[in-house]
């Protein structure tokens, strides 16, 4: 272990080594026999079993450390090796990976969602960089692949979750008419009839082991690409940016928006109260 290697550990209490047979012998003196050969027998195989089969990333947040276990399959450059069995194109590739950071890790729903906005915007004869307004049919994993590929937001108001739970999106350029053409692109599943990973795993069958099954189900998604979904051209309304007043709650003495206020009351003090004062 080189010297920043310790200092991190040493910074966060962290253990610094493996312990060595000596180490463990020392302990069994202080501590009795049984205790040093439970140590060995137990504690050790456990340690060098999950080091072997995982790795361990330590997050340092309010002078506290966190550990996230991250297995081999979704480490960078093993989705990489597999796009590349896939054929994924390099621009592709690297918008995933940026994805998958983004997302925290490569959750198989996040990589589908690479292809399908790709798909979208090259149905919509689009590229990067154009104003586009979005909406998703799930708040799982989904969103974060319009907002980091095709850059519709919740923040900048372009992106509408509609939470019916169909792994869809349909995306639309800007209108000045009140209704636009989009393009809707969903997951077919007739076409995952000839990827039984993904069949399974999208279906939340109890037959997919996503500790054994992993790597094999984004060899799939990556194999796939686009063969899975389907597109419909479809027309959307849009909503035109109103003007709007600030409005006081009568209960708690903020402002909101004259639009969402109820009755003489914001969301928080009525029908959209999520917190209790403490």
């Amino acid at each position: 272990m080189t010297r920043k290697e310790q200092m991190f550990c040493n910074e966060g209490n962290l253990p610094t080594h493996v312990p060595s047979a000596r180490d463990i012998c020392t302990k069994s003196s202080r501590y009795g026999y049984m205790a040093g050969m439970s140590y060995l027998c137990i504690v050790l195989p456990v340690f060098i079993a999950t080091s072997y089969f995982s790795i361990h990333v330590y997050h340092k947040m309010d002078n506290h450390w966190f550990m996230q276990v991250i297995v081999p399959e979704e480490m960078p450059d093993a989705l990489k090796a597999g796009m590349d069995r896939g054929g994924v194109s390099s621009a592709l590739q690297q918008e995933i990976l940026q994805l998958a950071e983004f997302h925290t890790y490569p959750a198989p729903g996040v990589l589908i969602g690479a292809f399908m906005v790709d798909y979208a915007m090259e149905l919509l004869g689009v590229t990067k960089g154009r104003k586009l307004y979005g909406v998703c049919e799930t708040p799982k994993c989904l969103p974060d692949a319009l907002q980091v590929m095709a850059h519709i937001t919740i923040g900048n108001n372009r992106l509408k979750i509609v939470p019916i739970g169909k792994f869809a999106i349909t995306i639309n350029l800007p209108s000045e008419d009140g209704i636009a053409d989009a393009v809707r692109v969903y997951v077919d599943l007739e076409k995952l009839k000839k990827y039984p990973t993904i069949e399974i795993w999208y279906a939340n069958s109890p037959a997919f082991d996503k500790k054994t099954m992993k790597g094999q189900l984004f060899d799939e998604i990556f194999c796939a690409g686009r063969n899975i979904l389907s597109f419909e051209r479809v027309r959307v309304t849009v909503k035109k940016k109103e003007k709007w007043s600030s409005v006081t709650c009568l209960c708690c003495g903020e402002t909101v928006p004259d639009y969402l206020i109820e009755g003489d009351r914001c969301g928080a003090c009525s029908s959209m109260k999520y917190y209790a004062k403490i």
